[in-house]
């Protein structure tokens, strides 16, 4: 199995899990922000399919010698969906831990979609690699300032906000190779999957730790 696959497959699990989780949240005060992670974590998945079929309706353009406007189109368009990566955590940790409207994050990912195509050619082939890492980057700077902010607070950590923080240093994660070679920066897709894995695995056991925990509860009052 491949690691694309493997992120497919633990990604619906995580959708599954979370959406699980906000059910049997339904009736208590925290059934608002479990409904937003399964929104988020079923939104993500959808984002990484469309994603999917944009890389592989472009593989077979970048090999023909014509480069026309179907190709460009395409390829502003992935690089769009790929930016919704660290706009999208960037926005739900904003909102897990300090109540955040994501709407400047929303207009803020548009104009980082939208500037390549205005400063064309500029921001081109091997230029666009460092633009997305520095955008990366950016992101990191915002969800460590939401998790400083809350952790003053001192306030008990809930299921999502320990999501949040192991999808702090993942969002960071795939802006390695923006900054390294020719080589590194041709699989960067390899280091997203690797960071969408451990953010998946780490949903999956804290949210089934805790729906364990509730279930444990309720066994022994019974």
């Amino acid at each position: 199995m491949s690691l694309s696959n493997a992120e497919r497959i633990l990604h619906a699990a995580a959708c599954l899990v979370c959406l699980v989780y906000a059910y049997t949240r339904r009736r208590s005060t925290d059934r608002q922000v479990a409904y937003v992670l399964a929104l988020v974590w079923c939104g993500w998945l959808a984002i990484d399919l469309v994603h999917h079929e944009l890389v592989a309706a472009l593989a077979p353009l970048k090999s023909e010698t014509r480069r026309g406007v179907p190709l460009r189109v395409l390829l502003h368009l992935e690089r769009a969906v790929y930016l919704a990566w660290p706009a999208g955590i960037l926005a739900w940790v904003r909102w897990t831990f300090r109540r955040s409207n994501p709407w400047p994050i929303v207009l803020a990912w548009f104009a980082a979609s939208v500037l390549p195509i205005v400063v064309h050619p500029a921001l081109k082939g091997r230029a666009w690699f460092p633009y997305a890492g520095a955008i990366h980057l950016a992101a990191l700077a915002g969800e460590i300032t939401a998790f400083a902010s809350w952790a003053r607070l001192r306030e008990p950590p809930r299921p999502w906000h320990s999501i949040a923080i192991v999808a702090i240093p993942m969002c960071a994660f795939p802006a390695i190779p923006f900054f390294a070679s020719d080589e590194a920066r041709a699989g960067y897709l390899l280091w997203v999957l690797r960071g969408l894995v451990a953010l998946h695995l780490a949903c999956i056991a804290v949210l089934g730790g805790d729906l364990w925990n509730q279930l444990s509860r309720g066994s022994s009052h019974s």
